[in-house]
């Protein structure tokens, strides 16, 4: 195993790790092709990605063999949040998804995809289901339409799925989890 690997896991049990690489990689755009999207402010929605130049329907928006995310148990979700300011605690719940029945910490700017009930960008699945021909069948996510330069890339939160303790860790700190947000903005 090579020692980054070994520090990514690490994370999972150590805030301060953690903390290290939410830092390390807080603008990274681990997971996107170089010159493809950018981080701005979104109108009404906070900080968002926006597309840096026209991409095609069908083409690959991210990549989940490159992008990072820290596999988080509902144990070690505690652990990370017993030590973080109310604040730090919605920022941090606020950038956890839920998918494949575990909850997932994302690292990078892949954070500020925010949600819309008409995504331009989806996985596989949404892909095959909205008529989308992808030229590979990498794990990730992909362009549901053109999306013009400047244009906003979104997902839809539904795809994600639901974790009872995320959901009430989420309740708790009075944070909109990504299936409320899907429920709530759709």
């Amino acid at each position: 195993m090579a020692a980054e690997d070994k520090f990514f896991l690490d994370a999972r049990d150590s805030p301060s790790i953690l903390n290290q690489l939410a830092e390390k990689y807080s603008y990274a755009s681990l997971g996107y092709p170089p010159g493809l999207i950018k981080v701005t402010l979104c109108e009404g929605r906070g900080t968002g990605l926006v597309a840096a130049r026209m991409i095609k329907r069908g083409e690959m928006v991210f990549d989940d063999l490159t992008g990072v995310e820290i596999e988080l148990t509902e144990n070690q979700l505690n652990v990370h949040l017993i030590e973080k300011t109310p604040e730090e605690r919605k920022k941090f719940l606020m950038h956890c998804y839920c998918h494949d029945g575990v909850l997932w910490y994302v690292l990078g700017i892949g954070r500020f995809t925010n949600h819309s009930k008409n995504p331009s960008c989806g996985d596989i699945r949404r892909c095959s289901s909205s008529g989308v021909i992808l030229t590979e069948a990498s794990p990730g996510s992909y362009a549901l339409r053109d999306i013009k330069e400047g244009e906003e890339i979104t997902e839809d939160y539904s795809d994600y799925q639901s974790l009872a303790f995320y959901e009430q860790i989420c309740l708790e700190n009075e944070v909109e989890s990504t299936s409320v947000c899907a429920e709530k903005y759709s």
